[in-house]
């Protein structure tokens, strides 16, 4: 029962942030540039391409080797919108990291779904497609239901916190996405809901003790049984990754509209990973103990490494792009 609660609570955190995050992300500004869009398939395809091809190298099996190349495809949505909020920064890197890891995060998702179900089914496109789809599909459904309820009722904060939460148990108990829901949630209170669309959601003091307490989960969840063998596949995961897509992101910045520099550190902010790829590792392991194993040594270590080094590296980014605005604080 503690573990359950616990587990609740992780989820109801990561919630919240998610629905901010999904608060920034503007509709409107993707249908003016859809150049954002080619840049996250780009640089997810290139993801999973490149860790797939170098794990499989290093002799790991398919099977792990794809779902770690799934994960490889996504960026966290927890670092980057609070990193962006605690530095004040605005700007092209910061809006488009943003958009970034919305859309790499849910690729990555529905990626791992359709390689899971490709593993339990006997080759029938049916048993494929048919859970990816209904992920998607269910969650979306989900998050337009919540974006519906707190648009007929316009409500307060304590109203999107009380739905927040509802939203949680429904796609906990259908087993969808809470990821995908609750991002849905956000992108329609900012684009849709009149009554909110200039109030930010803001969990403030409580939103970085979310962020703790989700920094700390994932370091308990690190496996301590792991052996030195497994350093070169980590490395691989952690190294390639971060080249291909800040290669990706960088070749294309210019038809984006953004200045080379600014493409190659808008790749470095989409370098860290967190809590939300672990669930992904859990999931696989838990539906597939025969991979979960091989699978949790490499991914794992890589997401405690990027989520250590990630914060310092987008930190540095901002204020490379000139976009971060730290208040000045007085001597005493």
């Amino acid at each position: 029962d503690l573990f359950r609660m616990a587990d609740l609570f992780l989820n109801i955190a990561l919630g919240m942030i998610i629905f901010q995050l999904g608060q920034r992300f503007s509709l409107r500004w993707l249908r003016r540039n859809p150049w954002i869009v080619v840049t996250s398939l780009l640089e997810s395809g290139c993801a999973f391409a490149g860790v797939y091809f170098a794990l499989t190298r290093l002799g790991i099996a398919e099977p792990p080797a794809l779902i770690a190349a799934a994960i490889a495809m996504s960026s966290s949505p927890l670092i980057a919108p609070v990193v962006a909020r605690d530095l004040h920064a605005e700007g092209q890197v910061t809006e488009r990291t943003l958009c970034l890891v919305v859309l790499n995060s849910v690729l990555a998702f529905l990626t791992v779904a359709f390689m899971l179900s490709f593993l339990r089914s006997d080759g029938t496109l049916e048993k494929i497609y048919f859970r990816p789809l209904y992920i998607l599909l269910g969650s979306v459904l989900v998050g337009l239901g919540l974006g519906f309820v707190a648009a007929v009722l316009s409500g307060s904060v304590i109203l999107l916190t009380s739905l927040i939460v509802i939203g949680i148990g429904t796609v906990c108990s259908l087993r969808l996405s809470a990821l995908i829901a609750l991002l849905v949630f956000g992108v329609m209170i900012k684009n849709y809901v009149h009554e909110f669309r200039l109030a930010t959601f803001d969990t403030g003091a409580f939103g970085r003790l979310f962020v703790v307490v989700l920094f700390v989960a994932s370091g308990a969840m690190l496996p301590l049984q792991w052996q030195p063998q497994w350093a070169l596949p980590v490395l691989a995961f952690v190294v390639v990754r971060l080249a291909v897509k800040t290669a990706a992101v960088t070749a294309l910045a210019r038809p984006s509209g953004i200045s080379l520099k600014k493409g190659a550190l808008l790749g470095m902010m989409l370098m860290p990973l967190s809590i939300t790829e672990f669930a992904l590792v859990r999931e696989t392991a838990q539906s597939h103990p025969e991979i979960g194993g091989e699978l949790g040594a490499i991914v794992f270590p890589a997401i405690v490494l990027m989520e250590l080094i990630g914060p310092i590296t987008s930190q540095w980014a901002l204020r490379l792009a000139h976009e971060a605005h730290e208040p000045v604080r007085e001597a005493a």
